[in-house]
């Protein structure tokens, strides 16, 4: 089966990145027994159910491995019908049973955490127009609201309506998202304004302002408009191209 390029280029890329990854994690692997896990090296076992950070370690190495396994036989699948699709949740949830209790975030890439606890500064334009509630966080339309339980769906973490000063350019993308299983990040912006005179002006200059600090559509920023919101394939698709 013959790859696109761009499909071949993200397996080796994810590759490289999840083998570098695996020469830092701990040797052995995880078990549990009853309510108590239990670090496995050389046979030995060693109780290390209050070490919840030599715990995370293994549980990531447990995933990345498998992932490592997956990208392998899909890189080498002679037909479509051989390829593994599951999703990194899918994978996670066929791991053994002493897995199974674990928090989700236990499997995320390292640098997940700290992204999650220092989030950007808000944007604080037009704040008095959020009115459509989702997961706890307000969005100024319902399209935006849509998009983010899309995201949600897809376990892809996301910042909402932040702002950043690059130097060269001020921007304030819709959503930063993040694929925590492989760390990768990108912007999301959705245009759908159209109907104001200067909208099309606008566009194209905060596309300008994303070009100047290295963000360009169908790389690492997604740029969406209201027809995508009426066939959500074509946004799982943009988004297992671009991030997942």
């Amino acid at each position: 089966m013959k790859h696109t390029l761009i499909q071949l280029t993200k397996y080796l890329d994810e590759l490289t990145q999840i083998e570098k990854e695996l020469a830092l994690l701990p040797e052995g692997s995880l078990t549990k027994k009853i309510q108590s896990y239990y670090h496995i090296i050389n046979r030995k076992q060693f109780c290390i159910t209050k070490n919840v950070s030599l715990i995370r370690l293994l549980a990531r190495k447990k995933y990345l491995l498998l992932r490592h396994s997956q990208l392998t036989k899909n890189l080498s699948a002679s037909s479509p019908d051989e390829l593994d699709l599951r999703t990194a949740q899918q994978l996670i949830a066929s791991l053994s049973k002493s897995y199974h209790d674990l928090p989700l975030d236990y499997f995320y890439h390292p640098d997940v955490p700290a992204w999650l606890a220092k989030p950007p500064r808000k944007n604080t334009l037009y704040r008095e127009n959020e009115k459509y509630i989702y997961n706890d966080t307000a969005f100024r339309t319902m399209s935006e609201r849509q998009i983010a339980e899309i995201l949600h769906k897809n376990n892809l973490l996301y910042q909402y309506d932040c702002t950043f000063d690059m130097g060269i350019a001020h921007i304030s993308p819709d959503f930063v998202v993040k694929n925590p299983f492989t760390n990768a990040t990108c912007l999301l912006e959705f245009f759908g304004a159209f109907h104001k005179s200067t909208y099309g002006e606008a566009m194209n200059d905060k596309l300008d302002n994303y070009a100047k600090v290295g963000y360009t559509a169908g790389d690492n920023l997604i740029t969406l408009f209201e027809y995508h919101l009426r066939d959500p394939q074509r946004i799982q698709d943009i988004l297992e191209a671009t991030i997942l």
